[in-house]
């Protein structure tokens, strides 16, 4: 009798490695040539050990490696320019022993990370190294192992697919579930460990073989990929001329302190209004997270009796990119953050309950009448 597989299950062969001189060597001219690159695979980390990579190329024109930030759950992407490294992160992104589908990208338009197939916004990073980098190509492993102490990758990893061109979103989306067959353009290497013979094989047949190291083994993994897709399915869709979401009145009236958070893409910044995320009460009464501009995120409190307070943070967004915005009010004073990192506060420790109207409360449209402001 054959199981049937559950649904929205897919059964892949993965790379398993204990965090302890189990890697995959990679050749030293897989990035031959190319200018810009696309890496991407499905990963699944047991722990956050120090540093410990998805990949890292050191042989080729560039140099880049994806990793999780010394021990924390960041997702960290990074690209040397002489001894400072340019990077971008995501905090607190991940979770152990939980697989998400990342996808790297270097291009001329800078650096970029996909996590579950949606093009996130990253936090600019910088971080100067002194020591001299290994020039070797590594799945799971670090050049800098040895100069720096950085740990091996425990965990697993699937899928792993090198493209010689900067993916798009849509195209990493697409392909998000399939199992490639190595015969598509412009796909560099392809490491679906599916080869008992030679595990580390690239099944583009473009001769990229990987050198199993170590106690690295292949086993059978269930990865779910409804549960991405799902993720990425219950959005609420706003269409910036009369789509808005009316909330019921004085819900928040009594709220001394509160954060207010939600994923976002905007799909307009900048022209007539500032693209209100959420607000509450009434003109000269009201709280409101919004945009100003085309980079800039904003926090407003208007209190009649004590004034106008405000964060506003230049240069942190990008229209059509998703981003977590969280906006906290209270004895604390006004904090906000951008995927998890604080961009901006203010002293001023009212909240909800300062205002003291709580007629209108909206997501996705201003509660003042104003024409030149119009929906998100």
């Amino acid at each position: 009798m054959l199981n049937a597989q559950p649904a929205g299950l897919t059964t892949h062969r993965a790379l398993q490695l204990d965090g302890d001189g189990s890697y995959v060597e990679l050749p030293a001219n897989l990035l031959a040539n190319v200018n810009e690159v696309t890496v991407e695979g499905w990963l699944n980390w047991a722990s956050f050990q120090n540093a410990s990579r998805f990949f890292d190329f050191g042989a080729g024109p560039f140099l880049i490696n994806v990793q999780n930030r010394s021990t924390t759950s960041t997702l960290w992407f990074e690209s040397p320019k002489g001894n400072i490294y340019e990077a971008v992160s995501l905090p607190g992104i991940l979770l152990p022993n939980q697989w998400f589908h990342i996808a790297a990208v270097r291009s001329a338009a800078g650096l970029q990370l996909m996590v579950n197939g949606t093009l996130l916004m990253t936090v600019p990073e910088a971080n100067q190294v002194d020591s001299t980098q290994g020039k070797e190509n590594f799945l799971g492993h670090s050049n800098f192992r040895t100069q720096l102490a950085d740990a091996d990758f425990r965990g697993r990893m699937a899928e792993v697919r090198i493209w010689s061109a900067a993916r798009t979103e849509a195209q990493v989306r697409m392909n998000l579930a399939a199992k490639l067959t190595g015969k598509e353009p412009g796909l560099l290497a392809l490491y679906n460990f599916i080869d008992a013979a030679q595990p580390g094989r690239d099944a583009t047949g473009h001769g990229h073989d990987g050198k199993m190291m170590g106690n690295a083994r292949v086993v059978n993994e269930q990865i779910s990929i409804r549960a991405v897709e799902e993720l990425q399915e219950k959005v609420l869709q706003l269409d910036g001329t009369t789509g808005f979401v009316e909330l019921p009145p004085a819900i928040f009236n009594g709220l001394e302190e509160a954060t207010v958070e939600a994923w976002v893409k905007w799909d307009r910044l900048g022209g007539t209004g500032w693209n209100r995320l959420f607000t509450y009460g009434a003109a000269t009464h009201d709280l409101s997270i919004a945009t100003q501009g085309d980079t800039s995120l904003w926090f407003i409190i208007s209190d009649a009796a004590q004034g106008f307070h405000q964060i506003v943070t230049p240069g942190v967004l990008r229209a059509r990119e998703w981003v977590h915005v969280a906006a906290v009010s209270g004895k604390g004073g006004m904090r906000l953050l951008l995927n998890g990192v604080t961009v901006g506060t203010n002293d001023y420790t009212g909240s909800f309950a300062a205002l003291k109207n709580g007629d209108l409360n909206r997501v996705g449209k201003t509660v003042t009448p104003n024409e030149l402001d119009p929906p998100m």
